[in-house]
């Protein structure tokens, strides 16, 4: 009978990762508005930004989240979600940290999202769309994580578009910073879900 060779202990593990332990995740562990924010100011801190605004349209249930840190590039945005389900191997020397997850429990506010970010020392900035609604829908809890590439569309884009899709006008921003940020990021999230669009409605939150 032939030996089977055992396995290296550096040798790889393939995991295939299904959008129902994402939703999972991302629901539990950061549950309600309170901890989504939380998140998405942590998140900005960790990109070394000084000032984070919330700005609540309740006309038209939108939230803007936006932060004057270093902004986030094409390469790093991809790169958290083609390596979110190995940020659960805490062994890997490799392994993504639970930003990804954090970033997609803040997506989870509404049923569409649009992150506008400029890095440091970069001219472009990067839209990406996001549909919220089908990365959390229970239909897409059996697919493979990858199917995330179907959800996420990202553009070249500019300020005067970043204008048109946010309520957070640059004489808004100017009256809180005294000036636009060069670097930054912004997340829009439109059609908040209600449980926790009333919670951002409530004394908890100012504009």
């Amino acid at each position: 009978m032939a030996k089977q060779k055992a396995k290296q202990a550096d040798e790889l593990i393939e995991v295939h990762m299904k959008m129902g332990i994402l939703q999972t995740i991302a629901k539990s562990i950061y549950s309600g508005a309170q901890g989504k924010i939380r998140e998405a100011v942590a998140n900005s801190i960790d990109n070394q930004a000084h000032n984070f605004i919330i700005y609540l349209d309740r006309t038209t249930r939108t939230v803007s989240l936006f932060d004057d840190g270093s902004g986030i590039s094409k390469e790093k945005f991809l790169k958290i979600f083609d390596n979110l389900g190995y940020g659960l191997l805490k062994d890997r020397k490799e392994a993504m940290s639970y930003f990804g997850l954090g970033l997609m429990s803040v997506i989870r506010l509404g049923n569409l999202a649009t992150i506008y970010s400029r890095p440091s020392g970069e001219k472009e900035i990067w839209k990406y769309s996001i549909e919220a609604k089908k990365i959390f829908d229970e239909k897409n809890e059996s697919k493979d994580i990858s199917f995330m590439a179907e959800c996420i569309t990202p553009l070249l884009s500019d300020l005067s578009s970043r204008n048109v899709s946010s309520q957070l006008t640059d004489r808004k921003i100017k009256n809180v910073l005294g000036d636009f940020p060069y670097s930054f990021t912004e997340i829009i999230i439109e059609d908040i879900l209600e449980e926790d669009f009333e919670l951002l409605s409530s004394s908890y939150f100012q504009e």
